[in-house]
């Protein structure tokens, strides 16, 4: 079966694939790898090995619904020939999910933007105006769904579960999570190759593989799909921002004179984000609080992905402070703001305290997360395996 494109028949389709060729967003790495997809073989063989190494995720299908599943690959409609099969699949339901969502709050979806997978090799998405095209695009690179998921089982595992009947929970125990991180060492040792593999490839899809537990699915299904849905709804608020009546309360974001026009612009968007992943999540029977975790746990891990960076560079752990930029808040400055979010949005009380508590618990984690990946540990040889989980030599991979 031939594979077919927006882009032959649609100009802004057409105009953004000819901005991709022509190097306008950067180079392509993984335009290869993406291509290599359109093979309905190579799908399938991708699709196994992504059952494969979660069993949990994929536990409730039945060899029907999985063969739906395959043939949906295969006869998805992509938007250019630098699009990824398995990313745009993912994008595009989390898409159709956010826009259900901005209709049912009010907002006039006919102009939302066009989206599209690009393959940078990099953890990011961009609004973007392309030149000539009637509207503007959302653009994701698949590497950060793959950075959401990664992060997310890691996370979750670190808890231990219990279940009664139907019905799973986990303990915010501090002793109990400690214990459990300490005895699972291969716990700290997956999320040290995930950010390893981020911070010197760029592509935490080359870190190794693992699988995660039936029992912490549930908690691994919500934290990623807050993040996820998040950074979609955030990019879509960049389009939107100011376009929405009644939308934003102008308590929603600080509102402090010294706030650059820029960072305002990010707080803008991370407050519709904020509103619609709890639009979403709660929608589909998540939990609430845990789905505000999702959403700072993005920040966090950007953050600690930071501190670690200098560690491996300098060899030394040093006092870390969340720092912004010209163009962004720092990542601390934005999960206050979500706080301030939460407030405006007048939850219930007892959901932003619960909230609150579970953030704690989490950046606790965080914290036993560092310490651990800060131990002496025996320098890499040439001839040792590369830390990133590439599974190749030091000396072949990330030292050269």
């Amino acid at each position: 079966m031939q594979r077919t494109f927006l882009s032959d028949s649609n100009n802004d389709y057409k105009l953004l694939e000819n901005f991709l060729r022509e190097g306008n967003f950067g180079k392509m790495p993984d335009h290869e790898s993406n291509k290599a997809q359109f093979d309905p073989l190579n799908q399938e063989f991708i699709t196994n090995a992504v059952h494969s190494q979660n069993p949990g995720l994929f536990g409730s299908y039945s060899a029907s619904e999985l063969a739906d599943l395959k043939r949906t690959l295969e006869e998805t409609v992509l938007p250019t020939r630098y699009d990824s099969v398995s990313a745009f699949n993912l994008i595009n339901g989390l898409v159709e999910e956010v826009k259900r969502a901005a209709a049912e709050l009010g907002a006039d979806i006919t102009l939302f933007p066009l989206y599209a997978t690009v393959p940078t090799g990099r953890v990011n998405a961009t609004a973007v105006n392309i030149p000539g095209a009637s509207k503007p695009f959302l653009l994701f690179d698949g590497q950060l769904l793959t950075f959401c998921h990664l992060i997310s089982k890691i996370y979750a595992t670190s808890f231990v579960t219990t279940k009664n009947g139907d019905m799973r929970s986990f303990s915010t125990d501090l002793s109990t999570i400690t214990k459990k991180i300490s005895a699972h060492p291969e716990i700290v040792s997956r999320l040290a190759g995930v950010l390893t593999a981020f911070i010197r490839t760029g592509r935490p899809a080359t870190s190794k593989p693992f699988p995660v537990d039936l029992d912490s699915i549930g908690l691994v299904e919500c934290l990623r799909k807050s993040m996820e849905i998040f950074v979609i709804a955030h990019e879509f608020g960049h389009v939107y921002a100011g376009h929405l009546n009644n939308f934003l309360p102008m308590n929603a974001f600080p509102s402090d004179s010294n706030v650059s026009p820029q960072h305002k612009k990010e707080y803008e968007a991370d407050y519709i984000g904020l509103v619609l992943t709890l639009a979403v999540l709660t929608k589909e029977g998540y939990d609430v609080a845990l789905s505000i975790i999702g959403v700072k746990l993005f920040f966090s891990i950007l953050d600690l992905a930071n501190r670690y960076a200098d560690f491996i560079k300098s060899g030394v752990k040093k006092k870390f402070v969340s720092t912004p930029s010209d163009s962004h808040p720092s990542n601390e400055q934005r999960r206050i703001a979500i706080d301030l979010g939460l407030n405006a949005l007048k939850l219930e009380n007892e959901e932003i305290l619960r909230s609150k508590s579970l953030c704690e618990v989490f950046d606790k984690i965080t914290h036993i997360f560092w310490q651990s990946l800060t131990q002496p540990t025996k320098k890499t040889g040439r001839n040792d395996q590369c830390l990133c989980g590439s599974g190749r030599k030091y000396k072949s991979c990330c030292m050269s």
